[in-house]
């Protein structure tokens, strides 16, 4: 007789073999890792290997505050790059680049806040090159970095960036790092290549600080190659510096600047264009510019429009050319700073070659409450037509170390 117990035992174990067999087929394998390897924290920071890692830095807002590091040089040639952020959240992790390179980034922007990050707060990148890369913007705040460092209660942190061959290009506040810098410190930066926008053009950051309150703004060894374009408020190393509150720790130090600076409007300067501030700006020391310096007026060495009650340049330098051409005697032409109306210069000297139709001066082009002392003037200086102010502003360095100057 047959037993039917049996085959209802092997009808059984043949379902459970297909619907395992079938469970084998559509049960997924485990999900592929977003990054090369780590965890994200400090101590074992994810792994970024290519430019797809670099990009799913922004898939989660989780992941904006992670530690990451570059593995091998990454190449984004032909990948569509938009800033990364995450809604209103923004990159308060760390970045080390491994001193490894990012080449052949091109961001493309038709909204403010245009770069590899939209904007970062408190985070920090350092040891990281990037080569051959644009950016293009018909919104402005711009840079191969980010758009913004910091805001009003944070400060990024950026070291060790060095940028190449850039191309950064659009309207206002416009910077080979970034387009604005609210609180942030950059150490031992540089960048090569061109940056061409409108007004608050730098070669590092289109502008940094705001007029009306003191956040921390620092350049440390910052170094600028690039050619840098613009209308008003045009920089080697920053289109407009900004601080309420003068403070000897937050300015420039130990900088330079050899790309051209052209501005078609006026504060243009060899590094800061316009330094202002209710009561303070900038401190500017043992940094020089070697770069030709042009304008329609206001045209300065080291800075172009000095408003600030408490800038003060100390022991810096210039020499190449500064060049101003609106004959506009309220305007002025200077181997340190092209117009001052406060501040101090101190135990500097300019060797530039100097041009301008009014006020041209061998140390301040058009000097109303500054303090000059222990400086001098070995340059060049021409007027090319007008009225002629020099005298009024080179009489000290004349009678002091027996300059001569054009009439």
């Amino acid at each position: 007789m047959e037993d039917f117990s049996v085959k209802r035992r092997t009808s059984l174990g043949l379902l459970v073999g297909s619907l395992v067999g079938l469970m084998a087929v559509i049960v997924p394998a485990s999900p592929v890792a977003a990054f090369g390897g780590g965890t994200g924290t400090s101590g074992d920071p994810y792994q970024i290997a290519t430019c797809a890692h670099l990009l799913e830095i922004d898939d989660t807002t989780a992941n904006l505050s992670k530690s990451y590091l570059l593995t091998a040089n990454i190449n984004c040639n032909g990948v569509s790059i938009t800033p990364m952020k995450n809604g209103s959240t923004y990159f308060s992790g760390v970045l080390d680049g491994g001193n490894k390179t990012l080449s052949n980034m091109s961001v493309t922007c038709a909204v403010a806040g245009c770069g590899l990050f939209f904007k970062v707060t408190s985070g920090t990148v350092r040891d990281l090159n990037i080569a051959g890369s644009t950016i293009s913007t018909s919104a402005g705040y711009a840079g191969l970095l980010a758009g913004y460092l910091g805001d009003t209660t944070n400060t990024a942190t950026v070291s060790n960036v060095v940028v190449t061959s850039a191309s950064v290009s659009g309207t206002t506040n416009l910077g080979g790092l970034t387009g604005e810098c609210m609180s942030c410190t950059l150490t031992d930066v540089s960048v090569a290549g061109t940056v061409t926008g409108t007004n608050y053009v730098g070669g590092l950051a289109g502008s940094m600080g705001t007029y009306s309150a003191s956040y921390t703004l620092r350049l440390t060894r910052a170094t600028n190659t690039a050619t840098v374009s613009g209308v008003d408020y045009v920089g080697g190393l920053v289109g407009a510096f900004s601080r309420a509150a003068y403070g000897v720790t937050h300015g420039v130090f130990e900088s330079s600047n050899s790309g051209t600076v052209t501005g078609t409007g006026q504060s243009v300067g060899g590094l800061v264009g316009h330094a202002s501030g209710t009561a303070g700006a900038i401190e500017i020391a043992n940094s020089y510019s070697t770069s030709a310096v042009s304008a329609a007026e206001r045209a300065g060495g080291i800075i172009g429009w000095s408003r600030g009650s408490s800038d003060r340049i100390y022991r810096s330098w210039t020499s190449g050319s500064v060049t101003s051409s609106v004959v506009l005697c309220s305007s002025g032409a200077g181997g340190i700073v092209g117009a001052s109306d406060y501040g101090d210069v101190i135990e500097s000297y300019s060797t530039a070659a100097l041009s301008g139709p009014c006020r041209v001066g061998g140390i301040v082009g058009n000097n109303s409450y500054a303090t000059i002392s222990d400086v001098f003037f070995r340059g060049s200086l021409t007027r090319t037509s007008g009225s002629d102010r020099s005298e009024e502003h080179t009489s000290e360095l004349q009678s002091r170390f027996g300059i001569s100057y054009a009439v």
